[in-house]
């Protein structure tokens, strides 16, 4: 059994791999307890972390769980930090210190500047008032963001001078001032054992879906990242290639499991069951393949519904060669359900 610390895309990944997920979390509700692969669903009720920790270790011992997955940055941090205070199998992680650096954008930049990797121009500030000492080399457009933070959290673009320096007076400090590329987004997922990768897939936007390709760039840049930092566990890196030199920059390293997690699971890359691998000891990382094609998500709407009926209750053609993801989220349809009735009851 595989006990998570909340996240709807791990269960449905564990159960692709052949797991039995248990969830543990500190929500009420959250769109994976619908999800009819979860075998238990425990509300972590602890209000100190000794006591958190301690009920973790009781519910992994109740149920004999094998390895437990962090699968957001919460939870990440807790068991990087705490990890000699669980007493069940962890999924590998970095160190407390290297995640946290890896996830500060600030000192994560510093730590591509001294390794000579590529990044767009990037100064932290720490007073609104530096702006004006810095104006000179600033190129507009910039984004700003905080160096802490995920999701987009906090990130604008700014046109002009005028601009930053209104909106710098309404953000906490520190702040970060990052060139803006023009260009296109490229991600790298990883999975790496001491620095070196076992695993990777390299993704980039396409229409409502994912494009799986080959980069060798990437794959050097996302290497070097790695082998400096003996980077140990899962990850995700931003890049964005430059339009006008071709150019690979790194933009952040996401030192956890990624939101788009299912795409490569459903192209045949299972990152999560490789890294319970991992963790167990075993050498499955080894029989890695990568991964080129375009994977969009089946989504169990009217619309996919009356498709699969049409063909007569078979997957749709790209998906006939990886038939069990199609399934897995086709059975399993009430999450999306109640999501997209709790979104319009939102709206109206």
């Amino acid at each position: 059994m595989i006990g998570f610390l909340t996240c709807l895309s791990h269960v449905r990944t564990a159960k692709l791999a052949g797991f039995r997920p248990i969830v543990l979390t500190d929500r009420r509700f959250g769109l994976d307890c619908l999800s009819r692969y979860v075998l238990h669903r425990h509300i972590l009720t602890g209000q100190t972390l000794d006591e958190t920790i301690q009920q973790i270790n009781q519910i992994a011992n109740h149920y004999q769980i094998d390895v437990l997955v962090p699968a957001d940055t919460r939870f990440t941090y807790l068991l990087a930090q705490h990890s000699a205070q669980i007493k069940t199998p962890v999924f590998p992680l970095a160190s407390y210190e290297q995640i946290r650096q890896l996830a500060n954008k600030g000192t994560f930049a510093e730590f591509l500047l001294k390794h000579q990797l590529p990044l767009p121009n990037t100064i932290l500030i720490h007073h609104p008032a530096d702006v004006e000492t810095l104006a000179s080399d600033l190129d507009f457009p910039v984004m700003i963001k905080p160096p802490q933070g995920e999701g987009g959290q906090g990130v604008q673009q700014v046109a002009t001078l005028d601009e930053l320096r209104q909106k710098v007076e309404q953000q906490p400090m520190p702040l970060l001032i990052q060139e803006w590329i023009p260009g296109m987004d490229i991600d790298l997922s990883l999975i790496a054992n001491q620095g070196e990768i076992l695993a990777w897939s390299i993704q980039h936007s396409e229409g409502e879906g994912m494009r799986f390709v080959e980069h060798p760039e990437v794959i050097r840049i996302g290497q070097e990242i790695c082998r400096a930092s003996e980077y140990h566990g899962v990850a995700h890196i931003d890049m964005r290639i430059d339009d006008r030199t071709g150019q690979v920059n790194v933009i952040e390293f996401n030192p956890r499991f990624w939101g788009t997690l299912l795409y490569s699971t459903w192209m045949g890359i299972n990152f999560l069951a490789l890294g319970v691998g991992m963790a167990r000891g075993e050498t499955d990382a080894l029989k890695f393949q990568p991964v080129i094609g375009y994977c969009q998500c089946p989504y169990p709407t009217a619309s996919t519904l009356i498709a699969w009926i049409c063909n007569r209750f078979q997957p749709p053609d790209e998906w006939r060669s990886r038939q069990d993801g199609w399934w897995n989220q086709m059975l399993d349809p009430m999450p999306e359900w109640v999501d997209w009735i709790l979104q319009h009851s939102r709206v109206t």
